[in-house]
C-alpha cells in the first residue's frame, strides 16, 4: 500500500478519531500519514501537495473537512481519498465509505471515480447547500456551544429555530421553474437523491445535475410531526418530508436563489457561511476524482478465491 499524505482538522476529535485510524493502518500492515492543521488551510495545503507531484491526497473527518479539501481538487488530476471521522459523514457512505477499513480497502484497490460536485457562488460542495432553517439552527448553535457544548447546543438550537420559523419569500429560477415561494427551508444538492437518506439510499454520484428540494411545511406544527416522524423512523427529519406532502423537488444543471437582502446565512456541508444574493448554483458534472470502496468479500467468496488461486 502506497503511503498518501492524510490531512485532518487539528480540532476534530483527536485521540479517539486519529488512534482508530492508526489501528485500521496498523492491521493492515502499514502507518498512516496524518498532517494535522487548521481547516481553513487544508485547501491551501491540497494544492501545495498537489503542486509538488503527488497525486492521490488522503482527508480524515466528517463532511466541513471533506469538503475543503473536495474544494481545492476539484477542477484536477489528482485523486481524494476519504476516511470517515466526523460527527456526519454522509459523503464517505456516498462512496461506500463507513468504516476506515473501507477506506483502506479503497486505497489499496485504487479504483478512483469521477463525481460530480455543486458550486454556490463559486464556492464547491460535495452534498448539499441549504437556505432558512438549517443556518438559523448553525448559526444559533455557534453561538450556545461554547457555553454549554456541542449537542445541548444543538438540542438548544432546535427549539429556538423552530419558533422564530423564517418565511421569508424565495425567488427560484432554473430547469423551466420561475417561482417565488414562501418556504421554511430550501435545499440543492448534487446529483438525484441528494437529499435521501445516505446510508439507505445513496445519491446518484454522476448524473449531471442538480437536486432542488422546497420543503413547504405550512408551519410549525407540520415541522414538528416531520421531527416525531425522524425521531420514530430513526432519519433524518429533512429526509422524512420527501416521503410525504411537504417537498417539491426540481432537477437542472444551474438554479439560481434570491431573497430581498444583500446577504444570508448559507448551510454548506453542515458549516455555515455568509454569501452575497442571489446565490448561484451550478453542477460541475465529474470534476472531483474520489476513490471509492469495492465490494467486500464475504467468507465464501474468500474461500473460492483461496481455491481459484
Amino acid at each position: 500500500m502506497t503511503p498518501i499524505p492524510i490531512l485532518r482538522n487539528e480540532k476534530a476529535g483527536a485521540g479517539g478519531a486519529d488512534d482508530a485510524l492508526r489501528d485500521a493502518f496498523r492491521a493492515a500492515g502499514a502507518v498512516p500519514d496524518l498532517r494535522s492543521l487548521p481547516v481553513a488551510e487544508m485547501a491551501d495545503e491540497a494544492l501545495r501537495l498537489v503542486s509538488s507531484g503527488i497525486r492521490t491526497i488522503g482527508v480524515s473527518g466528517g463532511d466541513g473537512t471533506v469538503s475543503a479539501v473536495a474544494g481545492a481538487l476539484a477542477g484536477t488530476d489528482a485523486t481524494l481519498a476519504v476516511f470517515p471521522g466526523g460527527t456526519l459523514n454522509h459523503f464517505a457512505a456516498a462512496l461506500g465509505i463507513r468504516t476506515h477499513e473501507d477506506a483502506l480497502r479503497a486505497l489499496a484497490a485504487g479504483q478512483a471515480r469521477a463525481v460530480d460536485v455543486g458550486e454556490v457562488n463559486g464556492r464547491v460542495f460535495i452534498n448539499g447547500a441549504s437556505i432558512g432553517l438549517y443556518p438559523r439552527q448553525l448559526r444559533i448553535r455557534q453561538a450556545w456551544q461554547p457555553r454549554i457544548g456541542k449537542w445541548p447546543a444543538a438540542a438548544v438550537a432546535g427549539v429556538l429555530t423552530l419558533a422564530g420559523f423564517p418565511r421569508r419569500p424565495v425567488t427560484i429560477q432554473g430547469g423551466g421553474l420561475s417561482a417565488t415561494r414562501s418556504a421554511p427551508l430550501v435545499w440543492i444538492g448534487p446529483g438525484r437523491g441528494s437529499f435521501r437518506d445516505p446510508v439507505q439510499a445513496p445519491r446518484e454520484l454522476d448524473s449531471g445535475t442538480l437536486e432542488l428540494v422546497v420543503i413547504g411545511a405550512a408551519g410549525r406544527l407540520r415541522l414538528l410531526a416531520i421531527g416525531v416522524q425522524a425521531a420514530l423512523r430513526g432519519r433524518d427529519g429533512l429526509r422524512v418530508a420527501e416521503d410525504a406532502r411537504d417537498c417539491a423537488v426540481h432537477l437542472a444543471d444551474r438554479f439560481t436563489v434570491s431573497v430581498a437582502r444583500p446577504r444570508l446565512d448559507v448551510g454548506v456541508d453542515g458549516e455555515l457561511v455568509r454569501l452575497p444574493a442571489p446565490l448561484q448554483f451550478r453542477v460541475r458534472p465529474g470534476a472531483l476524482r474520489v476513490l471509492v470502496a469495492p465490494p467486500a468479500l464475504d467468507a465464501a467468496d474468500s474461500e473460492d478465491a483461496g481455491t481459484r488461486t
